[in-house]
């Protein structure tokens, strides 16, 4: 694993029919005759509408962030800090529980496929991660 991957986080929660001016790109797409030249050229026409006008912001993930440490739970957390730095208690008390859902989902999900599992996968499941953080602290 690199020491550090710097993700682009897209904000996907705007409404794209306010930023997205589709019918004045529309016209070069309509105007070709075949039918693959037309999806590369729309994909690359959507790519680039997603590109600029949907704003991001990098995230960066390292070795010793857990695995439930996703790109929108480390933004909501560097987004809660910031509030109770603020002094803005109760805005950051409300992204704190909605963080703590996003990690019981994220959890939930992972290990869902364990219900079916013997003994040997379940010690794994447990196992590996304690270690894990172990070797990441030192001990």
């Amino acid at each position: 694993m690199p020491l550090e991957t710097s993700l682009l986080k897209h904000n996907c929660r705007l409404r794209l029919k306010h930023l997205l001016p589709l019918n004045a790109a529309k016209a070069p797409v309509v105007s070709c005759n075949d039918a693959n030249t037309m999806y590369s050229l729309f994909l690359v026409t959507v790519r680039y509408f997603i590109d600029t006008c949907i704003p991001t912001k990098t995230v960066t993930l390292g070795p010793r962030d857990p695995d439930f440490v996703t790109p929108l739970v480390k933004c909501l957390l560097c987004k809660r800090r910031k509030l109770r730095r603020q002094g803005k208690d109760v805005e950051a008390d409300a992204l704190a529980a909605k963080i703590n859902r996003l990690i019981s989902d994220y959890r939930k999900t992972c290990l869902s496929h364990l219900s079916e599992a013997g003994p040997k996968e379940l010690w794994e499941a447990v196992v590996l991660p304690v270690l894990n953080q172990l070797l990441m602290v030192g001990l």
